[in-house]
């Protein structure tokens, strides 16, 4: 077995990982990237629907949720299917929960503040160079009933970041999109932004590689390997890697590497689909979200794509034609005509969604260990806040850049004592 010594090693190359490794780079750290697939954001990092939209970030739990999840319970192709059964049960309830008000409103809170500040580090990112497809157009909701854009429109009353946003009645909102068929009221909030996910993940990993961060593909991470308590690397199928400090952002299989440091994340995948159709010249330049049917449709220079569905059902990463099919239908409603478009690609992955709504991250009681996982739909546009993170805290700075308590996210509110 051979042995190399790296500053840091991150476990998991999808959006958090390349992000934290090429930061470090940049701060003069040698660092490695174990990865379990052939590439850089094989995983759940492949496909979103690229929002960077601090006006809409909220964590999955809320009675809305866990009304959705009851009423689609016995609907194959509801948009957010939450099925008990013995892998989830005890999930379902810490997310019954983080559900309560209370804890919901807290959540909300630190979900917007951190979504907020990274979005900013995305537009430096962008604006340093880096060709992630960033643009800042806004995001369009539509909706079929008043009544429902009442409550989107009440909250953003309340978001503790005060985002601009306008409200489009039925002619205002047919100027705007004209595609809309019985779309009542549109909710524009100008300052939210997207990027192309896979390519955020591509030019942020070949930045890295510039800076010398080693990339070790297929080669999934074992064990970590820990003396006196003490993190000192990870340990492959093939070798045993030693640094100074280890970063686990793996997303699932983050739990089963944590448990034996004393860990136990209440971590489970929810399953999003992906459907990319060819492009057409009516097609909008910013994104909708099409309320109604928790479906995002944002637009690529040479594809539309639609993005959505949470079914928190198990570990099949499949892709289920039908689903497909149900989510094309629901487009039809904002782009007639729809169906008959080319299919370009589906895809269906698993996101790591955490019990109480919200990521895990930060240095553990361990000095050698931090977590960076569970950001379940968030996980691109909270990468940037992520890093800067991680990489404070390893410094031993307090606190986090976005002004969030760091308690609140810190992979410690899971460690059984």
């Amino acid at each position: 077995m051979s042995e190399r010594t790296y500053d840091l090693i991150v476990i998991g190359a999808g959006a958090i990982g390349v992000t934290i490794a090429k930061d470090a780079a940049e701060q003069g750290l040698s660092t490695a990237i174990i990865e379990a697939g052939s590439e850089v954001g094989a995983g759940c990092s492949y496909a979103n629907a690229g929002l960077l939209a601090p006006s809409h970030a909220h964590p999955l739990t809320g009675f809305s949720s866990v009304r959705a999840g009851l009423d689609n319970i016995a609907n194959p192709y509801g948009p957010f299917r939450l099925v008990p059964s013995p892998e989830n049960v005890r999930w379902i309830a810490r997310f019954l929960l983080a559900s309560l008000p209370r804890e919901h409103g807290r959540a909300i809170d630190t979900q917007r503040r951190l979504s907020g500040a990274s979005t900013a580090i995305h537009r430096t990112m962008a604006e340093s160079g880096l060709a992630t497809g960033f643009r800042q157009a806004g995001l369009l909701d539509v909706y079929r009933e008043p009544a429902t854009a009442r409550s989107t429109i009440d909250d953003l009353h309340r978001h503790p970041l005060r985002p601009a946003f306008s409200v489009l009645n039925a002619a205002q909102l047919a100027n705007k999109l004209p595609t809309a068929v019985g779309m009542e009221v549109g909710v524009l909030t100008t300052g939210d932004a997207h990027c192309d996910g896979y390519r955020y993940v591509r030019v942020v990993s070949e930045r890295a590689a510039e800076l010398g961060v080693e990339f070790h593909f297929n080669e999934p991470a074992e064990d970590l390997i820990q003396r006196n308590n003490v993190t000192t690397g990870v340990s492959t199928e093939y070798r045993d890697l030693k640094a100074e400090h280890t970063v686990v952002a793996a997303a699932e299989p983050s739990k089963r590497l944590l448990r034996p440091s004393g860990l136990h994340l209440p971590l489970i995948n929810g399953k999003g689909y992906v459907v990319d159709l060819a492009k057409s010249s009516t097609d909008p330049d910013f994104p909708i979200g099409i309320k109604d049917e928790m479906i995002v449709a944002t637009p690529y220079p040479d594809r539309l794509r639609l993005a959505g569905v949470m079914e928190l059902t198990g570990s099949d990463s499949s892709v289920d034609h039908r689903r497909v099919g149900a989510m094309i239908r629901a487009g039809e409603s904002v782009f007639s005509g729809l169906s008959s478009r080319e299919v370009i690609e589906t895809w269906a992955g698993l996101r790591p969604c955490v019990a109480d709504g919200l990521p895990v991250v930060g240095r553990t009681h361990d000095p050698g260990l931090s977590v960076a996982t569970g950001h379940g739909q968030q996980g691109l546009v909270l990468a940037p806040i992520t890093s800067a993170i991680v990489l404070r805290q390893m410094r031993g700075q307090p606190g986090t850049p976005s002004g969030v308590d760091p308690r609140s996210i810190s992979p410690e509110r899971f460690r059984r004592r």
